[in-house]
């Protein structure tokens, strides 16, 4: 007999879905020890489908670690690669004429747990609809 709520999925299905929110990049994102600096940095200069160039990114990257006395040991560039290797960041090269440039813009996972962060913060309810 199934349990009520599961609509006839066995148990066996139900642990492999979870298992597979459990890897997804946006979980992996939310239970990192660093999130609470993670999420200040792409908030302030990623969000909402902002671009900048791997340069840029890396100069405020840089100077907000060290305003934040972060606790996370890595430079500004070591923590635009470990984003982009975790799957929070795009990192990408664009051709402009003869110059070539990295370019950095969040994930949708990442994205995502941005927006559930700022529901979060706001205590947005699905009740009242935000």
């Amino acid at each position: 007999m199934p349990d009520a709520g599961t609509g006839g999925t066995s148990l066996d299905q139900l642990y492999q879905l979870h298992r597979e929110v459990a890897d997804s990049r946006s979980l992996r994102l939310l239970v990192t020890n660093n999130l609470a600096t993670y999420l200040t940095l792409m908030e302030r200069h990623l969000d909402r489908g902002a671009k900048l160039t791997e340069t840029d990114l890396v100069v405020r990257l840089e100077r907000d670690l060290a305003d934040l006395g972060s606790e996370t040991e890595q430079s500004g560039l070591s923590l635009i690669k470990y984003w982009a290797s975790q799957g929070w960041l795009h990192r990408v090269t664009e051709q402009s004429g003869d110059t070539e440039r990295n370019v950095c813009y969040l994930t949708y996972e990442a994205r995502a747990v941005l927006d559930f962060a700022r529901r979060m913060r706001r205590e947005d309810t699905i009740a009242t609809g935000g």
